[in-house]
């Protein structure tokens, strides 16, 4: 009897050890498996984070206005990346495209037109550049730098 009793508990152990098959865990409201990161309305918009459902993610968009009106507007901060310097002026002296330096203190020229260009320049600029045009000699003149996605 003790070899009975002895094998049965054997034999419940090792059904208690057996690999569980995977079930699918559904939470009330239709929200996915407990703690998961996820997009959309709660219910049956919402879709959770995995490898076939990345979390979906925008481009920055970024557009600095630097000059209107033949009026240079004062320094700006951009996210950083490529963009492209546009500019149109009536007439032209020198507009210049001027980011801060390493100092802190001065701005150091990157680009300068002297003539109407109707294609824009491309720039690369590092994180959190501080930029802005110097105006010499212009007049109606209109500058912008749009960021690259």
């Amino acid at each position: 009897m003790k070899l009975s009793v002895r094998a049965l508990w054997l034999s419940i152990a090792m059904m208690g050890c057996a690999p569980a098959a995977a079930q699918e865990v559904r939470l009330p409201g239709g929200y996915s498996p407990g703690v998961a990161i996820g997009y959309g309305a709660p219910g049956n918009g919402w879709t959770a984070v995995d490898e076939a459902h990345p979390l979906p993610v925008a481009p920055r968009q970024d557009l600095a206005l630097l000059a209107s009106g033949n009026t240079a507007m004062a320094a700006q901060t951009v996210y950083g990346g490529d963009y492209l310097f546009g500019q149109s002026c009536t007439a032209y002296g020198t507009i210049a495209l001027q980011v801060l330096a390493a100092d802190g203190a001065s701005f150091q020229t990157i680009v300068t037109r002297t003539a109407a260009d109707p294609a824009p320049v491309g720039v690369a600029l590092g994180s959190n550049a501080i930029v802005r045009v110097d105006l010499s000699g212009t007049s109606g003149c209109a500058a912008n730098l749009s960021r690259v996605p």
